[in-house]
């Protein structure tokens, strides 16, 4: 419990300024920059008109959906799930990585407490850390979607546009923690942070141009798309089976690797 504490209180600033910063431009987008698209409309579907079809859709813009309520909400989420991403895997080389890379990994396990129990201490620190980040953001969705007065597309869609970025969290949080227990050192968490959720970025704007559905296995910022939603009312089954398969197997892959690895000497 100590080790819990410990993390949480280490993670506390930066999952603050991370929250704060992503539900800020949720709002930015929702109440400054959709009205403004909307009071626009037909100069920003002419300029929409320019652009090559490839560029829309690498960025996720369809410009039949982008003028409704819903429609924008999944656009921004997008962008949201890109920080949310990068969020998460700052968070899990911080709570995995860091004491790899100050060399000090060897003292901490010298205390009178199993490996295991240090590893699920970390881990559930981490879960915790990005569960705050999800209620913040489903507060921010609702009380944005409540103030539009607006009745959902489908029953539970919202329930989803809430989810998708908690949930792409998740999975972005056990890819870095495979990552941050095998790399021999992390030099920088931000820059590997950057390079995981932008390389995805870029993974997943390549897998919607070639438009080939088994592709999408390989676009984990994809698996929790809510353009899906906004045509289905529902996440993609197979994708969300697959995250789940993942996640299982990442936590016990790194749950080994913690429990056997050599430690080296600082």
């Amino acid at each position: 419990m100590n080790v819990y504490k410990f993390e949480l209180k280490r993670l506390w600033g930066s999952v603050l300024t991370w929250s704060v910063t992503i539900a800020l431009m949720m709002l930015f987008l929702m109440k400054g920059f959709y009205p403004a698209m909307m009071g626009s409309r037909v100069s920003v579907e002419k300029i929409f008109a320019n652009f090559p079809p490839e560029m829309l859709v690498a960025f996720g813009m369809d410009v039949n959906r982008m003028f409704s309520y819903e429609g924008f909400l999944s656009f921004s989420n997008i962008y949201i799930g890109l920080l949310s991403a990068m969020m998460a895997v700052s968070i899990a080389l911080q709570v995995f990585a860091r004491e790899k890379r100050d060399k000090c990994t060897d003292f901490l396990l010298t205390r009178p407490i199993s490996r295991s129990e240090v590893f699920w201490a970390k881990f559930f620190a981490g879960l915790t850390s990005l569960s705050i980040f999800g209620i913040l953001y489903g507060v921010v969705v609702l009380f944005d979607f409540n103030a539009q007065n607006l009745t959902p597309l489908y029953e539970n869609s919202l329930v989803y546009y809430i989810l998708s970025p908690f949930l792409t969290m998740l999975l972005f949080f056990i890819l870095a923690t495979v990552y941050a227990v095998y790399s021999k050192r992390v030099r920088t968490i931000a820059g590997a942070a950057t390079a995981f959720a932008f390389g995805a970025f870029i993974l997943s704007a390549i897998v919607d141009l070639l438009e080939k559905d088994f592709l999408r296995f390989f676009a984990p910022l994809d698996y929790f798309n809510t353009g899906y939603v906004l045509e289905h009312g529902s996440f993609d089954f197979p994708l969300v089976i697959t995250a789940l398969v993942l996640f299982v197997l990442g936590t016990a892959v790194v749950f080994w690797r913690y429990n056997t690895h050599d430690v080296q000497a600082a």
